[in-house]
């Protein structure tokens, strides 16, 4: 069985002290007489780092990547990075605009000393009282002003969204981090990241992602608390769900911690919601899978939550824990779906099999009082017909809901107890369940419209969904069927693991598969879990080994690889500790 469940809970065992390293700030340090790196950090000046991304410490302490150039994970899966010119936008000669030059990572659409090109190789030293403005042909040229851009030092750059000169001449962003248009205009530009990956290792981390137009990168993980599992994003802070209270980060910055800690006694979130629809403020919703409940937090208005002052200084958000909900005990909830002021919330149910409860339902809740929801229903998915491959008898583990095209649907598990291990096997084709919310629950499938079996071809075990912006339908992760060494806990091979496309009815129209390279030794066979939408790209994390791939996605439904694995020798972002890992959530910056 590879669902969420089994994946974070079967890590914990084997990573043992997380929460205890994790709590005291260091990246898999534990702070005793003498500074012990763990999960693949290595010491560098009194801090635990990771050599293989950290740009300051990129292949060896103190080896500072200059700027412009980024920490590049080996692609042998060892743990020492090497500093690289990242790939810029292509011209149409087959070239890029960021070149080495003297050593040097060039852009060539902006810098006055290699303008158009390296000096002395088709590009240009502009003269005194010139600057190398970008071309209509994504190309610089030497011009006498830079109209409406900003000179910098004798580049046109736009603040707003120049990662080396954001919001400020010289202010370069940092790995992971791209330069985006202020909402409130206190500055041209800010360094954020467009996703955060939440890593569950030996060294819980959370890590940025800079979506790149052509190449995007990751930047360094920084301490998440002990098991982060969940994220959400409420004004400039990102909110991180793991056991234990609810941690507040700067998104500018996220090695910047809140405060503030709302002692929410959490155990295992699975999913955090911010409903900022209120002008008044806000309301977080944290699902907590292991303690069965919901718990609800007031909070300020998006537009005034702040973490980081303008100041540099460090505030807390405000949040107050205001209510919550018990769903009883093994009904372990799940991600859910919103319609207006009702939550549609998956009960997949307790682990192991005989501890299922009373999962296996979908539990419909009014929070037009947010402090106190009132259940509506109940629909019962042990009454959907499973298809098992066999004809048996199988478990349905409803694994997320999702609002689409105005039904709420929900995602089944179809799984079969092992009678030799105790643990889940995939039993028949994973399922998508419609449920119409303007019908009334009837405790059994009243309002349900239709059962989608996916096909089991190339999809086992699917868990995430996502709406697809480019054609309108829905994307799905399947995580597959993975044995894992009973002793470790490593993967050792997953079978169809994927994510599939699905046009507007529901339709498959492409699947995409996440492979190691054919032939690689130590490759550990990702497995695809965690989903977010970037600028029409699927981030997809892998619960395997910690990797991110990147899928473009097509106007007709079609799926391409942009990061992962490739005949040109690329590699997935490596945004988690190496090792045994899992990418327990992915979020997109809004």
């Amino acid at each position: 069985m590879t669902s969420m469940t089994k994946t974070r809970r079967g890590l914990l065992p084997f990573l043992g002290a997380a929460g205890v390293l994790l709590a005291i700030g260091l990246p898999g340090c534990l702070q005793t007489s003498a500074l012990e790196c763990m999960g693949g950090t290595t010491e560098c000046n009194v801090t635990c780092v990771y050599l293989s991304v950290d740009p300051a410490n990129c292949g060896a302490c103190g080896n500072a990547c200059q700027p412009r150039a980024i920490c590049v994970a080996p692609t042998d899966g060892g743990n020492l990075g090497s500093c690289e010119c990242p790939v810029g936008n292509p011209l149409p000669d087959g070239g890029t605009t960021i070149l080495t030059c003297n050593g040097t990572c060039t852009d060539i659409t902006t810098d006055p000393n290699n303008c158009g090109g390296c000096a002395g190789a088709g590009g240009s030293v502009c003269p005194s009282g010139q600057v190398c403005a970008p071309t209509d042909a994504g190309s610089g040229s030497c011009e006498l002003s830079c109209g409406t851009a900003t000179e910098c030092n004798g580049a046109c750059v736009t603040l707003s969204s120049d990662p080396n000169n954001c919001g400020a001449c010289g202010n370069i962003c940092p790995q992971g981090y791209g330069c985006h248009a202020t909402p409130n205009g206190t500055a041209p530009g800010t360094c954020l990241p467009d996703a955060v990956v939440a890593c569950i290792a030996n060294t819980s981390t959370v890590a940025p992602i800079f979506d790149s137009p052509v190449q995007p990168v990751a930047g360094p993980g920084v301490p998440g608390g002990s098991v982060p599992s969940a994220l959400g994003i409420l004004g400039d802070g990102l909110l991180v769900g793991s056991e234990g209270p609810l941690g507040e980060l700067a998104l500018e910055n996220l090695s910047l911690v809140s405060p503030e800690a709302p002692p929410i006694g959490a155990q295992d979130p699975t999913y955090i919601e911010v409903d900022t629809r209120s002008d008044a403020g806000s309301w977080v919703y944290v699902v907590d899978g292991l303690a069965n409940t919901l718990i609800v937090l007031t909070g300020p208005p998006s537009a005034s939550a702040q973490v980081l002052l303008p100041d540099g200084g460090l505030q807390g958000l405000g949040l107050v824990v205001d209510g919550g909900f018990v769903f009883g005990q093994n009904t372990d909830p799940y991600p859910y779906a919103r319609v207006n002021n009702e939550i549609f919330v998956p009960l997949y149910g307790g682990y192991p099999p005989n501890q299922m409860g009373d999962g296996g339902t979908v539990v419909r809740l009014d929070v037009t009082n947010p402090s106190a929801p009132v259940v509506v229903g109940t629909y019962d998915m042990k009454l959907v017909p499973l298809q098992t491959f066999d004809g048996g008898l199988s478990d349905p583990r409803p694994s997320q809901a999702l609002l689409h095209e105005g039904l709420v649907y929900v995602v089944l598990n179809n799984l079969v107890v092992d009678p030799d291990t105790g643990d889940y096997d995939s039993a028949g084709p994973s399922m998508l369940v419609k449920i119409d919310p303007n019908r009334p629950p009837d405790g059994g499938l009243g309002g349900v419209t239709e059962i989608i079996a996916l096909d089991a071809g190339v999809c086992l075990n699917a868990g995430v969904m996502a709406e697809n912006p480019v054609n309108g339908g829905l994307l799905v992760t399947c995580s597959g069927q993975s044995t894992f060494d009973p002793s470790t806990f490593a993967t050792l091979s997953v079978d169809r693991s994927a994510l599939l496309s699905l046009d507007v009815n529901d339709v498959l129209l492409a699947s995409w598969s996440p492979q190691c390279p054919q032939g690689a030794v130590g490759c550990t066979p990702p497995s695809a879990t965690p989903l977010a939408v970037v600028n029409g790209r699927a981030y997809v994390g892998d619960s395997a080994s910690g990797r991110v791939f990147v899928v473009t996605l097509g106007a007709t439904g079609q799926l391409t690889q942009l990061v992962g694995y490739g005949s040109d020798g690329g590699v997935p972002l490596q945004a988690c500790p190496t090792g045994i890992s899992d990418v327990s959530s992915i979020i997109a910056v809004p």
